[in-house]
């Protein structure tokens, strides 16, 4: 398809992230409009609700990063798939997604609520953390055995993943990357972490978040 991609993006959240990661994946070539968090007139107007992210692909306007995902790898088939031809398959991405959107999630919105907050929970904040390092137990244990969570490739169970958990991975690089997210970045790097055990984790992570690049 020909149709120029418009994405329009809050670089903080990692719902925003899964979509550049899977733009990357695909290698296509896409605009990126940063989101004034404060005023989401422009994106209610667009498609008639105000989160991000939200892709415009020529006169298609689609949000929801999982809906968004789904049209991506519907619509740009010449790219590496991002679902799978095999019903089974198919099942573990969906199993791993949902997995993410819940209880992935959690802990990353537990710490957003404490930045926004007057007077921040630290001790909300550290039990975050012990969350997060103990759902990633079974990612863990799955990296050992294996370089992708479903079958031998790349898919969106890695991306909805990766884009998660990265949050309790910001490194000073990623906090400088924009500033006018830094606080929340240098928030985050200080208040939420993947913890002890999780080398297999990072190193995949990393790697999936090569695909985050300018287009």
């Amino acid at each position: 398809m020909s149709d120029a991609i418009t994405l329009y993006d809050l670089h903080a959240s990692p719902n925003n992230l899964k979509i550049r990661l899977a733009l990357g994946a695909k290698g296509l070539k896409y605009k990126r409009i940063d989101v004034d968090p404060t005023d989401r007139a422009a994106i209610v107007a667009l498609s008639g609700q105000p989160l991000t992210p939200v892709l415009k692909h020529g006169d298609r306007v689609i949000f929801d990063s999982s809906a968004i995902l789904r049209y991506i790898d519907a619509n740009f088939r010449e790219g590496a798939p991002l679902f799978h031809a095999d019903r089974d398959k198919m099942k573990e991405i969906e199993n791993w997604e949902m997995s993410f959107r819940t209880a992935g999630i959690e802990p990353i919105g537990v710490v957003f609520r404490q930045f926004f907050s007057e007077t921040p929970d630290r001790s909300a904040c550290a039990a975050a953390s012990r969350k997060l390092n103990t759902f990633t137990a079974t990612v863990e244990d799955r990296l050992q055995q294996h370089e992708y969570l479903v079958g031998d490739r790349l898919s969106a169970a890695d991306i909805i993943g990766a884009a998660t958990i990265s949050m309790g991975m910001v490194n000073e690089e990623r906090e400088k990357a924009h500033p006018q997210y830094a606080k929340a970045m240098a928030f985050f790097r200080t208040h939420l972490s993947l913890g002890e055990g999780r080398d297999k984790t990072r190193e995949w992570v990393e790697r999936i978040l090569v695909f985050d690049r300018p287009s």
